[in-house]
């Protein structure tokens, strides 16, 4: 990447040397106090233009990449203690891959009637954007305390918290998965189920379509039984298959 940066940039740095070289020339020439200003702001501006022109390059390049960042690992954790109050907490290792990222769109989807509260220990939680449809996830727009620059690496936290007292939502937890990753892992602790309880969670995918296309129905693969010490199903996805939605879902 960086050779045809040069090969694109090299242009003008030959140019802004013999600009440099002119204005040295004329330094030298006109020794008087007026003619050297006017050599260095010269001078001056066009360095500045060149600055300009190579943030420019840089920035297409990087934008080249198919998302703005790469999300190395996923941490979802769904908790409901008493049966009503659910709170639901992703946390996020991504590395930038623009320019600089200032704000994250964190996906979800949320099937109860009841809207979440939605927060983040991490970053500002900014605005919310609603899905047009069923099938498309809801934003919330996280905005960074700290711009995030290029290649570096920050840990995204998003937190909801709901009452569903009226258990309108369905016991599921989805995530789909759009790009490479190398890890998720998805816990559900239920600290209400007593311990008799031993019903095994689901595990199922579905392919990815678009918003407009008839969605498939999720194909179950795989199980997880409770775990009556810790009261939870814990379930890890190792580089997961790209273009699929992956759910776990439980009884009530």
């Amino acid at each position: 990447m960086w050779s045809k940066i040069w090969r694109i940039v090299s242009a003008p740095f030959y140019v802004i040397g013999s600009v440099a070289s002119i204005a040295s020339v004329f330094i030298l020439l006109f020794r008087d106090k007026d003619s050297s200003i006017i050599a260095l702001i010269f001078l001056c501006v066009a360095l500045i233009l060149f600055l300009v022109s190579l943030l420019k390059i840089l920035n297409r390049f990087l934008e080249k990449h198919p998302q703005d960042h790469k999300c190395i690992s996923t941490f979802i954790q769904y908790t409901c203690d008493d049966g009503d109050n659910v709170l639901v907490e992703t946390y996020k290792l991504i590395q930038v891959k623009c320019s600089i990222m200032q704000e994250y769109n964190a996906g979800f989807k949320w099937s109860g009637d009841t809207p979440p509260n939605i927060s983040s220990d991490l970053q500002n939680f900014k605005i919310l954007k609603k899905s047009q449809n069923g099938y498309e996830y809801d934003y919330a727009v996280l905005e960074f305390k700290k711009p995030v620059l290029y290649n570096e690496t920050t840990i995204v936290h998003f937190k909801s918290i709901v009452n569903d007292v009226r258990h309108a939502s369905l016991p599921y937890v989805e995530i789909p998965v759009r790009f490479p990753i190398e890890y998720i892992q998805i816990c559900i602790s239920l600290g209400y189920k007593n311990s008799s309880f031993n019903e095994t969670a689901k595990i199922s995918q579905r392919k990815i379509t678009n918003s407009n296309e008839i969605q498939q129905n999720h194909k179950e693969y795989d199980s997880i039984t409770f775990d009556q010490k810790h009261k939870q199903y814990l379930y890890r996805l190792i580089n997961p298959q790209v273009g699929y939605s992956y759910k776990i879902s439980w009884e009530r």
